[in-house]
């Protein structure tokens, strides 16, 4: 084998290693299941441990909610999810520079968001979507999409849906 042949084989080789590893990567990463509870859902006691009381009061004790703060499995968008005091999530936020998958944040009411996204016209860069049992807000352009999406029925008395940001 000539030389040039040897160093073509090598980078081959190497290339397929790559691949391999990326695919790797990759399957795992979405192997991993969400550490975030979807809308409407119970948060288990586990990620209470992690909430952040919700802004004026400093600590848990007569706030209506608590917000938990993360990221999705990327790492790149901002999820805050708002839970009331029987640890139901009454609303999440997102943030971030791609769209999350509103699949798993919206849980079982995706179904509806997907029907009244269909009924609505095509609007560039923002959504308001109300239905009788949620209420979404996006906007962004590429690169920096926010929204928050909650349940009207589940917000804590005294709660609005513009505290969910």
């Amino acid at each position: 084998m000539s030389r040039l042949n040897i160093i073509a084989l090598f980078d081959l080789r190497h290339t397929a290693i790559k691949l391999a590893v990326w695919a790797i990567i990759l399957l795992l990463s979405h192997s991993i299941p969400s550490a975030h509870a979807a809308l409407g859902e119970h948060v288990p006691t586990a990620q209470m441990l992690n909430a952040v009381s919700a802004p004026p009061a400093p600590t848990n004790n007569g706030s209506p909610y608590r917000v938990i703060t993360g990221t999705d499995r990327s790492g790149l968008i901002t999820i805050r999810q708002y839970i009331n005091n029987n640890n139901v999530v009454f609303g999440i936020a997102w943030d971030g520079p791609i769209m999350p998958d509103l699949s798993q944040l919206l849980g079982s009411y995706f179904p509806n968001f997907q029907t009244a996204l269909s009924n609505q016209s095509n609007l560039r860069n923002t959504r308001q979507i109300s239905t009788g049992n949620l209420v979404i807000h996006q906007n962004g352009h590429m690169r920096h999409y926010m929204g928050n999406a909650w349940d009207p029925s589940l917000l804590p008395a005294g709660v609005t849906g513009r505290e969910i940001q």
